[in-house]
Protein backbone atom coordinates (compact mmCIF):
# COMPACT_ATOMS: atom_id res chain seq x y z
CA UNK A 1 0.00 0.00 0.00
CA UNK A 2 2.85 2.38 0.80
CA UNK A 3 4.36 1.72 -2.62
CA UNK A 4 1.08 2.56 -4.32
CA UNK A 5 0.68 5.77 -2.32
CA UNK A 6 4.31 6.74 -3.04
CA UNK A 7 3.94 6.17 -6.78
CA UNK A 8 0.67 8.08 -6.97
CA UNK A 9 2.22 10.94 -4.98
CA UNK A 10 5.12 11.14 -7.44
CA UNK A 11 2.69 11.06 -10.35
CA UNK A 12 0.73 13.95 -8.85
CA UNK A 13 3.89 16.01 -8.25
CA UNK A 14 5.11 15.42 -11.79
CA UNK A 15 1.64 16.16 -13.05
CA UNK A 16 1.40 19.50 -11.29
CA UNK A 17 4.61 20.63 -13.02
CA UNK A 18 3.99 19.05 -16.41
CA UNK A 19 0.26 19.72 -16.48
CA UNK A 20 0.74 23.46 -16.85
CA UNK A 21 1.89 23.10 -20.45
CA UNK A 22 -0.70 20.87 -22.16
CA UNK A 23 -3.58 19.64 -20.02
CA UNK A 24 -5.13 17.21 -22.56
CA UNK A 25 -1.79 15.45 -23.13
CA UNK A 26 -1.15 15.51 -19.39
CA UNK A 27 -4.52 13.93 -18.56
CA UNK A 28 -4.10 11.05 -21.01
CA UNK A 29 -0.54 10.35 -19.84
CA UNK A 30 -1.52 10.50 -16.16
CA UNK A 31 -4.45 8.15 -16.83
CA UNK A 32 -2.07 5.69 -18.49
CA UNK A 33 0.48 5.91 -15.65
CA UNK A 34 -2.20 5.43 -12.99
CA UNK A 35 -3.65 2.46 -14.88
CA UNK A 36 -0.18 0.91 -15.17
CA UNK A 37 0.39 1.40 -11.42
CA UNK A 38 -2.94 -0.16 -10.56
CA UNK A 39 -2.31 -3.14 -12.87
CA UNK A 40 1.11 -3.68 -11.29
CA UNK A 41 -0.35 -3.38 -7.81
CA UNK A 42 -3.04 -5.94 -8.68
CA UNK A 43 -0.51 -8.35 -10.19
CA UNK A 44 1.50 -8.44 -6.94
CA UNK A 45 -1.53 -9.56 -4.94
CA UNK A 46 -1.71 -12.92 -6.72
CA UNK A 47 -5.17 -14.45 -6.83
CA UNK A 48 -6.51 -11.90 -4.36
CA UNK A 49 -7.69 -8.34 -4.92
CA UNK A 50 -6.22 -5.22 -3.31
CA UNK A 51 -9.38 -3.48 -4.46
CA UNK A 52 -12.26 -4.54 -6.64
CA UNK A 53 -14.12 -2.60 -9.23
CA UNK A 54 -17.30 -2.74 -11.25
CA UNK A 55 -19.65 -4.35 -8.72
CA UNK A 56 -22.90 -2.97 -7.40
CA UNK A 57 -22.97 -4.25 -3.81
CA UNK A 58 -23.39 -1.14 -1.63
CA UNK A 59 -27.16 -1.45 -1.24
CA UNK A 60 -26.79 -5.01 0.03
CA UNK A 61 -23.63 -4.64 2.14
CA UNK A 62 -24.00 -1.28 3.88
CA UNK A 63 -25.01 -1.73 7.52
CA UNK A 64 -23.74 -5.28 8.00
CA UNK A 65 -20.53 -3.99 9.63
CA UNK A 66 -22.51 -2.65 12.60
CA UNK A 67 -23.27 -6.23 13.71
CA UNK A 68 -20.01 -7.98 12.81
CA UNK A 69 -19.04 -8.42 16.49
CA UNK A 70 -22.53 -9.13 17.79
CA UNK A 71 -24.03 -11.48 15.17
CA UNK A 72 -21.62 -14.20 14.10
CA UNK A 73 -23.50 -14.86 10.85
CA UNK A 74 -23.17 -11.24 9.66
CA UNK A 75 -19.49 -11.66 8.82
CA UNK A 76 -20.37 -14.33 6.24
CA UNK A 77 -23.09 -12.27 4.56
CA UNK A 78 -20.54 -10.28 2.55
CA UNK A 79 -19.25 -13.37 0.74
CA UNK A 80 -22.78 -14.60 0.13
CA UNK A 81 -23.83 -11.25 -1.33
CA UNK A 82 -20.74 -11.05 -3.54
CA UNK A 83 -18.17 -13.88 -3.56
CA UNK A 84 -15.57 -11.45 -4.92
CA UNK A 85 -15.55 -9.74 -1.50
CA UNK A 86 -14.01 -12.92 -0.09
CA UNK A 87 -11.06 -12.33 -2.43
CA UNK A 88 -10.39 -8.78 -1.18
CA UNK A 89 -7.23 -8.34 0.87
CA UNK A 90 -7.89 -6.71 4.23
CA UNK A 91 -5.11 -4.19 4.79
CA UNK A 92 -3.84 -2.17 7.71
CA UNK A 93 -1.23 0.45 8.49
CA UNK A 94 0.68 -1.44 11.20
CA UNK A 95 2.77 -3.51 8.80
CA UNK A 96 0.81 -6.68 9.47
CA UNK A 97 0.45 -8.89 6.41
CA UNK A 98 -2.66 -8.38 4.34
CA UNK A 99 -5.00 -11.34 4.44
CA UNK A 100 -7.97 -12.29 2.26
CA UNK A 101 -11.36 -11.29 3.60
CA UNK A 102 -12.51 -14.91 4.00
CA UNK A 103 -9.51 -15.64 6.26
CA UNK A 104 -9.92 -12.33 8.09
CA UNK A 105 -13.50 -13.12 9.13
CA UNK A 106 -12.40 -16.53 10.38
CA UNK A 107 -9.24 -15.43 12.21
CA UNK A 108 -9.80 -11.80 13.25
CA UNK A 109 -13.56 -11.38 13.67
CA UNK A 110 -15.05 -13.19 16.66
CA UNK A 111 -18.20 -12.12 18.52
CA UNK A 112 -16.58 -13.09 21.82
CA UNK A 113 -13.64 -10.71 21.40
CA UNK A 114 -15.44 -7.51 22.41
CA UNK A 115 -18.54 -8.93 24.08
CA UNK A 116 -17.74 -7.48 27.52
CA UNK A 117 -19.38 -4.04 27.45
CA UNK A 118 -17.65 -3.10 30.71
CA UNK A 119 -14.32 -3.25 28.85
CA UNK A 120 -15.22 -2.27 25.28
CA UNK A 121 -17.48 0.23 23.58
CA UNK A 122 -18.29 -0.54 19.94
CA UNK A 123 -19.36 2.46 17.88
CA UNK A 124 -20.71 2.08 14.35
CA UNK A 125 -20.25 5.37 12.55
CA UNK A 126 -22.38 4.47 9.55
CA UNK A 127 -21.93 5.23 5.91
CA UNK A 128 -20.62 8.61 4.85
CA UNK A 129 -17.93 10.11 2.63
CA UNK A 130 -17.39 6.81 0.89
CA UNK A 131 -16.75 4.64 3.93
CA UNK A 132 -18.48 2.72 6.65
CA UNK A 133 -16.67 2.67 9.98
CA UNK A 134 -16.70 0.60 13.14
CA UNK A 135 -14.53 1.78 16.03
CA UNK A 136 -13.82 -0.12 19.22
CA UNK A 137 -12.85 1.84 22.32
CA UNK A 138 -11.26 0.68 25.54
CA UNK A 139 -13.77 1.83 28.20
CA UNK A 140 -11.06 2.30 30.83
CA UNK A 141 -8.79 4.56 28.75
CA UNK A 142 -11.31 5.92 26.25
CA UNK A 143 -8.82 5.25 23.44
CA UNK A 144 -9.73 3.70 20.12
CA UNK A 145 -8.12 0.26 19.97
CA UNK A 146 -9.50 -0.90 16.62
CA UNK A 147 -10.91 0.78 13.55
CA UNK A 148 -12.46 -1.24 10.74
CA UNK A 149 -13.40 0.63 7.58
CA UNK A 150 -15.14 -0.51 4.43
CA UNK A 151 -14.36 1.80 1.52
CA UNK A 152 -16.80 2.32 -1.33
CA UNK A 153 -16.40 4.02 -4.68
CA UNK A 154 -18.72 5.45 -7.32
CA UNK A 155 -19.17 3.82 -10.68
CA UNK A 156 -22.38 5.21 -12.09
CA UNK A 157 -23.36 8.32 -14.01
CA UNK A 158 -25.19 9.88 -11.05
CA UNK A 159 -22.01 9.78 -8.96
CA UNK A 160 -23.47 7.50 -6.30
CA UNK A 161 -21.38 5.10 -4.28
CA UNK A 162 -22.05 1.54 -5.40
CA UNK A 163 -19.02 -0.69 -5.04
CA UNK A 164 -17.22 -2.02 -1.95
CA UNK A 165 -13.62 -1.52 -3.12
CA UNK A 166 -11.43 -2.20 -0.08
CA UNK A 167 -11.33 -3.03 3.61
CA UNK A 168 -8.96 -1.90 6.34
CA UNK A 169 -8.58 -3.12 9.91
CA UNK A 170 -6.40 -0.91 12.09
CA UNK A 171 -5.47 -2.31 15.51
CA UNK A 172 -3.88 0.07 17.98
CA UNK A 173 -1.92 -0.89 21.08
Amino acid sequence: MRNLISVISVVLIIGSVYGQSDSSLFNSEIDEIVNDVLREYDSKSGQYLNFKKGDNDLAKTVGILEFIFSDDSSKYRYGIINPRINMLLVHNMQDHPEIPFHKWVEEKVDVKTYSDSTKYNIVYEGFGLGSEDLRIYDVETGKCIRWIALWYDNFNTTNEYQNLVSISDEMYK
